[in-house]
């Protein structure tokens, strides 16, 4: 039988290839109380980026959780990426990481359906009042988030005319047992958006299913922007390299597929014009997004494995969507422009694309596709191919040696911008940056220094005769402007 790519089969591979990248906890942890994300605040302050798996968590009801949680693992870095892809870790940078994410992105693949008896999502399954949400180990994240608990799944919906399944990531707010919100924003009609108003225009509940622990393919693959007419389950396929596993639901049957080799997948409906309060909670510029009025989800169903692991996401401090936002920034560049070389998002609101620049004011033209990506991008820079867009010190050289910030630097003011950004002062309007840190083409430039491509070609091919692997190994990794 095949390999199976769930979450299960990333553990074991991180355990296998980079066992520090995994640290188990297995004293008992309390998520309502804000712990997990303490845990991982700690560990960052010391500049350390771990997947957590949490052996021994408590209920948001109280008393132990059935199973474990895991955070950090949508992979969490770009080291674990390359786990999670098949990728040599010494040979692949974060680069290679989104080339690679792009060519399985582009291919879609259809699901296989198997029968619930076959489906490890099946082997416990709650409806009516068992089905609590409060029996899973929900999460206080922020200090100033709502009370009393949260969890951030991808969330699978189902078109009501034309059945193309969408997934995207929603955080949910614990209301009641079978109550929660779910924060889907449908005045912005993105895709669950345009789902959730085509059922109110129906009058009709529109079903949902919200999923929490699997493979890092699934998480990548639902959070890469995906074309409208392309079902989410075939592009998750594609990204993970093999078609995804379905089975049919608890509520709606075949009428309604979830993934078989998922962890926790928790069913509801969404009922019209029934909305309730949502908010505050610790958005992903790190500030707090405001309370709104949000759809509410009624539960109907939980569907779980034995020793179910929950998947916590690192809120305000994941790279999940800056991995998806390049790969998507990259191909929407490429289409147009194939001498881009690489494209890197940060934090939403940066692009900073790398091209094999031909002539003056290509930057630009490649830098007003980049804002036409996506409202959150807010600044572009434009870097020469010999710069790796992925490494800020090598941009910030480019800027500080070939800008004039009089001349390579625009400002564009009312553009259409995202609410979560704290630092506009209209709603829905602000401005946006452009800065081009290429060479110029158009005169003459000084040059970069380098050693001899020659002698360090010679080194490396011998390099054993002057460095041992025992020394070289000892050598810690670590970011020398730091420590």
């Amino acid at each position: 039988m095949p390999e199976i790519y769930d979450l299960r089969h990333f553990i074991d591979k991180v355990k296998e290839l980079a066992p520090e990248e995994l640290v188990e906890i297995n004293e008992r942890v309390y998520p309502a109380n804000y712990e997990v994300n303490t845990f991982l605040d700690i560990f960052k302050d010391k500049g350390k980026f771990p997947m957590i798996l949490f052996n021994n968590v408590e209920k948001l009801n109280g008393g132990k959780f059935e199973g474990r949680l895991i955070t950090s693992a949508d992979p969490g870095s770009y080291r674990r990426a390359a786990i999670a892809f098949g990728l040599e870790l010494d040979k692949t940078s974060s680069k290679d990481v989104i080339e690679e994410l792009g060519k399985r992105a582009q291919v879609a693949v259809k699901p296989v359906i198997i029968s619930e008896k076959e489906a490890p999502i099946k082997e416990v399954v709650r409806t009516g009042k068992d089905a609590d949400v409060g029996e899973l180990p929900l999460l206080m994240h922020f200090a100033e988030d709502a009370k009393p608990g949260w969890f951030t799944p991808i969330v699978a919906f189902k078109h009501p005319d034309t059945g193309r399944y969408n997934l995207a990531y929603h955080r949910t707010l614990y209301h009641g047992p079978q109550r929660v919100t779910i924060k889907i924003s449908p005045e912005h009609e993105l895709h669950a958006g345009q789902y959730y108003n085509r059922a109110q225009e129906l009058n009709q509940p529109l079903p949902f299913a919200c999923i929490l622990g699997h493979h890092p393919g699934f998480y990548q693959g639902a959070a890469i922007r995906t074309p409208i007419a392309m079902d989410e389950y075939e592009q998750v396929g594609g990204v993970l390299g093999q078609p995804l596993r379905l089975t049919a639901s608890t509520t709606w049957g075949d009428k309604f597929l979830i993934p078989a080799d998922a962890e926790i997948v928790v069913e509801g409906e969404m009922w019209p014009g029934e909305r309730d309060n949502e908010g505050m909670f610790g958005e992903w510029p790190r500030y707090y997004g405001c309370q709104t009025r949000q759809p509410v989800g009624r539960i109907t169903a939980i569907n779980m494995r034995k020793d179910a692991i929950f998947q916590a996401i690192w809120t305000s401090y994941h790279m999940l969507e800056d991995i998806a936002h390049s790969v998507g920034l990259q191909a929407w560049l490429k289409s147009k422009y194939p001498r881009v070389i690489a494209a890197s998002s940060l934090f939403h609101t940066w692009a900073i694309i790398s091209m094999k620049k031909k002539a003056e004011g290509e930057p630009l033209r490649v830098a007003n596709m980049a804002l036409a990506y996506g409202e959150h991008v807010k600044y572009v820079i434009v870097v020469d191919e010999d710069i790796n867009p992925f490494d800020l010190r090598e941009v910030y050289w480019a800027i500080s040696m070939r800008v004039q910030p009089d001349d390579r630097v625009q400002i564009l003011k009312n553009v259409k911008s995202n609410r979560n950004d704290p630092s506009t002062v209209h709603p829905m309007k602000g401005s946006v940056m452009i800065i081009d840190a290429t060479e110029p083409v158009d005169r003459p430039f000084e040059k970069v220094v380098s050693v001899p491509a020659e002698t360090k070609e010679r080194l490396k091919a011998n390099w054993d005769k002057y460095v041992s692997k025992e020394i070289f190994d000892k050598v810690p990794v670590r970011d020398r402007w730091t420590y």
